[in-house]
This record gives structure tokens, C-alpha cells and sequence, in this order.
């Protein structure tokens, strides 16, 4: 509240006080003075709404009879009181215990963690302002209004807020600091290991904390190491079975140790707490994506879109999986009606990271002009494409983005860690250096299983050694793609994959495999836009094999 310890409780304090314990009622009591008599009264009052609940005053006869008395109207109120509130039915949201001289801005704030806790993170935003606005030093208010963006994958405006509240911690609690650090280092920073560090400290020191829990499954899957992963949702869910996205995340651990059958069961989980919404829904659109499902895919996105906050999820999760099956057309058109409903409401940075996704996919299919194309769509609002350009056979362009990432970023980001090794090491590719190519990536090796990689790094890794006739460890490479699909689900790779392989053991000589590789990879592709380059020749290599 930030006030004084020594301050006093008059009413209207205690009034506050009750609401910030979430208490049902206060007792407010009183004694004065009548000649040589003592007047005393009680009085119950309803913490949500200030009404008066029961109410009794006495004289007692002298100083002596004043406890007696006391004792006396207590049994009385206690009758009054009886063993229920109905009114504070209609106030049921938990009070967070958070620092804010505002009561009105911490009950905004305590509305706005209900809707995230259920998943809805765009109905949280406007609740999170609120508070903001009501205490424009509300340090815990910026840091859910940047989760909340986040959650929405609306990353570059998670930023601002996050940074905010990075600036604001020392008006915090002991107990909000590790979640406004942990919140910086994983979504600002992009520094993985200090927000373990930071996170074990506060399951430590705070037990029965479910959030350093949920942040250490998000970062062990970052990481790649599923079982730690798993092992740390499960706590979160365990600590608070209301909030949805520990449920989202033991839901992708499961897929990614290929426990498809496990996953429903945490789906039922979290619609028996009605916290479906959001990311477990998104997860188990992927899940039917990888059982073949397609009636399930078309029911789960259609329930995503409706989804506050999700309809550009839902439309990109399309979109990703007609560019696995080869038709970039209808990719294209999903990811433009994504992109559009996000400038619609001036979301520039989420919209151009919808031209970098557009431009990677048209650069994998050997589309170069169109990668070109949305990698300068993507730099119009304010992202980077460099990837996409460095496949695209734009080295210089790329190398120069390479260099300004680099000159920005934290030293142990996961940018520099992965995101900028890939992108050098494709560059090299295009120049002919391509055991440089491999020695970049090998620092990424640590990484490349993570759900921020997906194995993006062993498929470059591959195609690098493809380019030195290092055939058998390209093809090793590859088949960490098929055997992963839990992990990579519906990114493109995982259907090149096939195609790779296919390349690799012709390479070898080993046409029985190499053949079987390619009819892998041309049965996924059997309903594909004819004029996709990368499919052009594959046929063409087919052919020869035959």
C-alpha cells in the first residue's frame, strides 16, 4: 500500500486492508467516555461492498465492567454474522497482493490476472491499462500488460511495458522482482540462463509460487530438455490448476517426447478448469495436425479464431501447415488475412513478423524474388527478415542486418546464441564457405531442439554438409527432423525434410532409399502448387532415379 508501518488503521484504511487480504468482514469497535460510564460499540463491516453487517453497542457501568460488556456485544455481532456473506458472492475475483497505493488500480490489476489466468490475454490488456492508468508507477500492472502482449505473440509490444516495469522494480515487493526480472530476461533480453538462475532462487524462496515454475517449463523447452520441461508444468499445474498456460506448455512437452496419447488428457484437464482458452487449444490443433486429423484441424482452429486475441493464431497455424503440404498460394493468402486483422489494429511489429515467416517458407521453396518481397515488406514495419534473405541469395542485405543485430544484442541472448549463427552460417552457404557454415552452427547444436529452433539449425546444418559430400552426416541431420515431429509439427521443414534425405542417399548411391525419400516427400506434396520451384525439382530428380 505504500504506506508506513507505524500508521495508524482508521476506517477507511481498514477498509482497504480488509479488501487487500481478501477478508470478508472487519470489526470496527469504539469506546467513549459518559460521566463515570463507558459507552462501547462493534461493528461488522462487509469488506467488497463498506455496508454495515451487524452492529451492537452497550454501557457497562464503570471501567471494571467494560470487558464483561465487550464480551457481551462480541456474542451478540458473532449471532448477527451467522456463517455466510451472500454478498461477497459478486466479489469473487482473489485480491492479488500487489504494490500499489491505488485500491481501484489493484482491483483492475486483479480482474486483468483472472482473464490471463484463463488464457485470455486480450481481454486482460484493457484491465492492465486500467490499473496503469490509475497508477502510472504500478510496476506489476506493466509486467502482465507485457505478458499479455507476449502471450498473444505480439512480441515487439511486449517490450515497452516489460522494459517499464524492469525500470520500475524498486518499488516492488521482494517477491514482484523476480517476476518482473525473470520477465525482462526472457522476453527483452532474451537471456536464457539468467532467467533460470533467477527463477530457481524464487521457487526456492516463494514454494508455493506456480509462476517460476511455469517460466522454468517454458525455458528447459527452449532449451530442448522436454523432460525438465515436463517435470516443471506439471509443478505449476499441480501449484494452481486454474491458470491455462502451464497446461499449453505440458501439452507441447508431451508431443515433443512423442506422448501424443497423453495430450488430450491434459486438454481434458484444463477445460474441467474452463482454461482451455488459448495456447492448449492452438496445441491441440497442432496435435490433430500430426495424427492426420483434418476434421479435428479445421474444429480446433475454428474454435482459436473465435478466441479474443487469437484469430491471427488460428490463421497462421493455417497457413504454416498449406505451406508443409506445398501450396504457398493459400499459405500466402492465410498469412495476409493474419497480417491485415493485426494492422487493423496498428500491430506493425507482430505484422511484420508475418513477412519474416512468408519470406522464410518463399526462400525454403526456392522462391527468391517472392522472399525478397516479403523480407522488404517485413523491414517496412519495423522487423528483419535476414534469414530468408541470406536463402534468397541476398548476402550483402543480410550480412548487414546480421551486423546490426549484433551490435544490439545482450551478451548470452538466445539471439546471439542461435539466431545470429544461423543466419552467418547461411551466408556462408551462399558464398561457398560451407565448413564455416558448419562451424557456426555447431554452437547452436545445445539449442536447435528447443520450440524457438524447431531443428531450423540441423536442416541448414544438413544442407551445408550436402554441399562438402559429407552425405551420411547430412542424412543424419535430416533424420533429426522426421524423428522429431512433435517438435517441428507443422513447419515446412519437416516435409523438405523428406526431400533432403531423399537427396542425400542419391548422393551415397543408394537409390532404394533415396527413391523411397522422394515418394515420402511427393505423397506430401501430391496436392501441391505445381509451380513451386523446390517441387519442380524434385520431380526432375525423381525422374532420374527411375
Amino acid at each position: 500500500m505504500t504506506l508506513s508501518p507505524d500508521e495508524g488503521l482508521p476506517l477507511i484504511v481498514a477498509q482497504e486492508v480488509c479488501e487487500r487480504t481478501e477478508s470478508k468482514a472487519y470489526i470496527a469497535g469504539s469506546i467513549a467516555k459518559l460521566g463515570e460510564n463507558y459507552v462501547i460499540g462493534l461493528n461488522a463491516i462487509d469488506c467488497a461492498t463498506g455496508e454495515t453487517l451487524a452492529r451492537e453497542q452497550v454501557e457497562a457501568q464503570g471501567k471494571q465492567q467494560v470487558l464483561a460488556a465487550l464480551d457481551n456485544i462480541a456474542a451478540k455481532v458473532r449471532k448477527q454474522l451467522g456463517e455466510s456473506l451472500s454478498s461477497i458472492e459478486k466479489y469473487d475475483v482473489p485480491m492479488a497482493q500487489a504494490t500499489t497505493s491505488s485500491l481501484e488500480a489493484l482491483k483492475a490489476f486483479s480482474f486483468g490476472l483472472s482473464k490471463f489466468a484463463k488464457g485470455d490475454a486480450a481481454g486482460a490488456v484493457p484491465l492492465f491499462q486500467q490499473a496503469i492508468d490509475l497508477d502510472a508507477d504500478f510496476a506489476m500492472a506493466y509486467a502482465y500488460l507485457g505478458h499479455s502482449y507476449q502471450v498473444q505473440l505480439q512480441v515487439e509490444r511486449a517490450v515497452e511495458p516489460l522494459r517499464k516495469a524492469f525500470a520500475l522494480r524498486s518499488r516492488a515487493s521482494e517477491r514482484e522482482k523476480f517476476d518482473i526480472l525473470a520477465g525482462y530476461y526472457q522476453f527483452v533480453t532474451l537471456q536464457t540462463d539468467e532467467t533460470i538462475q533467477i527463477c530457481e532462487l524464487w521457487a526456492r524462496t516463494y514454494p508455493r509460487d506456480f509462476t517460476p515454475h511455469r517460466i522454468l517449463g517454458f525455458e528447459n523447452a527452449v532449451l530442448g530438455k522436454y523432460e525438465q520441461s515436463v517435470e516443471e508444468f506439471r509443478k505449476a499445474v499441480e501449484l494452481d490448476p486454474s491458470q491455462s498456460l502451464p497446461y499449453g506448455g505440458l501439452m507441447f512437452g508431451y508431443m515433443a517426447l512423442n506422448r501424443l496419447a497423453e495430450v488430450p488428457g491434459v486438454y481434458r484437464q484444463a477445460q474441467a478448469h474452463h482454461s482451455e482458452f488459448g495456447h492448449p487449444t492452438r496445441l491441440m490443433y497442432r496435435l490433430a495436425f500430426l495424427e492426420g486429423d483434418n476434421e479435428k484441424m479445421v474444429g480446433f482452429a475454428s474454435s482459436l479464431a473465435s478466441q479474443p486475441g487469437f484469430e491471427h493464431v488460428a490463421l497462421l497455424e493455417q497457413a504454416n501447415t498449406e505451406a508443409y503440404l506445398g501450396r504457398p498460394d493459400r499459405a500466402r493468402k492465410l498469412a495476409q488475412q493474419a497480417e491485415d486483422l493485426l494492422l487493423r489494429d496498428g500491430e506493425k511489429a507482430a505484422a511484420a513478423d508475418i513477412e519474416s515467416n512468408t519470406a522464410l517458407f518463399e526462400a525454403w521453396f526456392g522462391n527468391s524474388t517472392a522472399a525478397r518481397h516479403h523480407a522488404t515488406a517485413a523491414e517496412k514495419f519495423g522487423g528483419q527478415a535476414a534469414l530468408a534473405l541470406a536463402l534468397a541469395g541476398d548476402v550483402e542485405a543480410a550480412a548487414n542486418i546480421a551486423d546490426r543485430l549484433a551490435s544490439n544484442t545482450p551478451s548470452g541472448s538466445f539471439t546471439g546464441k542461435v539466431w545470429l549463427p544461423e543466419i552467418r552460417a547461411a551466408i556462408e552457404v551462399k558464398r561457398y564457405n560451407l565448413e564455416r557454415a558448419v562451424e557456426l552452427l555447431a554452437s547452436v547444436t545445445p539449442y536447435e531442439a528447443g520450440w524457438f529452433d524447431s531443428y531450423r539449425a540441423a536442416y541448414l546444418r544438413g544442407q551445408a554438409y550436402m554441399g562438402t559430400n559429407r552425405c551420411q552426416e547430412a542424412a543424419a541431420e535430416f533424420q533429426k527432423i522426421l524423428d522429431h515431429r512433435g517438435v517441428v509439427t507443422n513447419s515446412v521443414i519437416g516435409a523438405l525434410a523428406h526431400l533432403q534425405m531423399g537427396r542425400a542417399y542419391a548422393m551415397q548411391d543408394d537409390f532404394a532409399k533415396a527413391k523411397a525419400a522422394y515418394q515420402d516427400f511427393l505423397t506430401l506434396w501430391k496436392d501441391a502448387d505445381p509451380d513451386v520451384p523446390i517441387l519442380k525439382q524434385a520431380k526432375a530428380e525423381y525422374a532420374k532415379l527411375k
